[in-house]
């Protein structure tokens, strides 16, 4: 059978549309049937009417390859909102693991961990999250790549294996939503130092930021100052609880995402404070206000409550709205070449 650059260039196009619309896997599949369904219509002879019931086979066929097709690319691709939801939570539980680890050294040393342990000659060797491992709940601390050696720096070559994955206390998986590699590496919960000593809390006692771009190797001492904590707090960059409800093109989420803010206590009964979701202030003031306040469950919320309501937005995905569009349209073109074709026939036979 012979194929005229059209028709190559057609099936091409319809291809090309199929992946972008309904997916690298779906989207070929999907374009070999819209191709069957033409090739079924082209080899009726031009001279031949095709019949009102080949003629709608065909157009119900290619339809409900289409719908399958891109429903079933928008179900696996689409986060529903119960996962957000469930995102949601892991996040401030795992933060939660994380204070309880940093109150657990307390209990043991007195004190808690320094952010950044260093060696004589003033080298960087461990980060806090390091010290803190022998303290975290055991079903969450040894799931890292490989045991971390406190007696080598963070950059020695087994400690550079143990860095592959973090232990999942560190990790949370909402803000590592949207990166595809190396998010394994990275430390979610940042613990904000001091402006001129990144070894030295900010406040009195630890207080642990969520953030996703930082990209913090869990192991690699250094954290986030508190001057780039409030930048955060006060613009909303990189928060990834947007209370999105999942939907497939139109949807809603929160005009202001929000973020996990965390502190240990400063009491001796080692009590923490709860992981608290916060969108953004309004001002760099407020925000420096209630992080020094965390320890006061009174005093925050009233900070909190002088924060606009949160909003939410209807969210188009134009993108994928724009991709099923073409690919239908595609799948459909033909069906004006072969009318305009099999008229010309037919007006050439009555001529005849």
């Amino acid at each position: 059978m012979r194929f005229r650059l059209a028709t190559i260039a057609y099936a091409i196009a319809l291809v090309a549309s199929a992946m972008s619309g309904a997916g690298p896997v779906l989207g070929p599949v999907a374009a070999a049937l819209v191709l069957l369904c033409w090739l079924w219509i082209h080899r009726v002879p031009w001279y031949e009417p095709l019949g009102f019931v080949r003629t709608a086979t065909a157009a119900l066929a290619i339809a409900i390859v289409c719908v399958a097709a891109v429903g079933g690319y928008l179900y696996a691709t689409t986060d529903s909102t119960i996962d957000r939801v469930a995102a949601d939570a892991t996040c401030k539980f795992r933060a939660s693991l994380a204070v309880d680890a940093l109150n657990n050294y307390r209990g043991v040393h007195g004190a808690f961990p320094p952010l950044i342990v260093y060696d004589d000659s003033g080298r960087p060797v461990h980060s806090w999250r390091s010290l803190v491992l022998p303290y975290l709940d055991s079903r969450v601390a040894n799931n890292a790549a490989g045991p971390y050696d406190p007696n080598q720096p963070w950059d020695a070559d087994a400690n550079l294996t143990a860095a592959r994955t973090a232990p999942i206390a560190y990790r949370c998986p909402a803000a590592q939503r949207g990166f595809q590699w190396g998010v394994d590496v990275h430390a979610s919960y940042l613990r904000i130092s001091d402006n001129d000593d990144p070894a030295r809390d900010a406040f009195e006692w630890p207080v642990l930021i969520e953030t996703g771009r930082r990209h913090v190797t869990w192991t690699r001492p250094g954290d986030i100052s508190l001057n780039d904590a409030l930048d955060l707090l006060t613009t909303g960059d990189d928060a990834k609880h947007d209370g999105a409800d999942g939907s497939f093109i139109v949807g809603r989420r929160l005009a202001r995402p929000l973020r996990i803010v965390v502190a240990c206590t400063k009491y001796a009964n080692f009590t923490q404070s709860s992981p608290i979701f916060v969108a953004p202030f309004e001002s760099r003031q407020d925000a420096a206000e209630f992080l020094s306040n965390l320890d006061n469950v009174k005093i925050a919320n009233s900070i909190l409550s002088r924060q606009s309501q949160l909003e939410q937005v209807t969210q188009i995905n134009w993108a994928r709205l724009y991709a099923i569009v073409a690919f239908v349209a595609i799948a459909y073109m033909p069906a004006i070449a072969l009318s305009r074709r099999r008229t010309r026939e037919a007006e050439r036979m009555a001529i005849a």
